[in-house]
């Protein structure tokens, strides 16, 4: 089948056991021809209401992901990244949640402390 640019497609409905490539590729396709983002900007854009508790988040985003680094970087937890892609994807405030537990469980690294010289 070609589409409306002339790339060969495959529609994954009539193929029986679709391979592993062929997953990803549709994936990667659908992902490309999607505009969430373009969607979700219009939406909030669309209300200078909307567009203000936007910018609020966008706001509150900021100094989170500061503290993410921060203190995950200095406790070693890792995959800091899945948290900040939960912030954005799913919310903050469950973002937030999730990387507060996980502060509780890990211990905190105490500072060196210096001997001082024995006269």
């Amino acid at each position: 089948m070609d589409d409306v640019t002339g790339n060969v497609t495959t529609n994954l409905t009539n193929v029986g056991h679709p391979n592993v490539t062929e997953l990803v590729i549709y994936r990667i396709r659908w992902l490309a021809d999607t505009p969430i983002y373009q969607d979700a900007f219009e939406i909030v854009a669309e209300k200078a209401r909307r567009l203000w508790w936007g910018q609020q988040i966008d706001l509150a985003l900021v100094p989170w992901s500061v503290l993410l680094a921060i203190e995950g970087m200095r406790r070693r937890i890792p995959n800091l990244f899945a948290f900040l892609c939960l912030a954005h994807l799913v919310n903050l405030s469950f973002a937030q949640n999730l990387f507060y537990v996980a502060l509780l469980l890990t211990p905190a690294p105490l500072p060196a402390v210096e001997k001082s010289p024995m006269r």
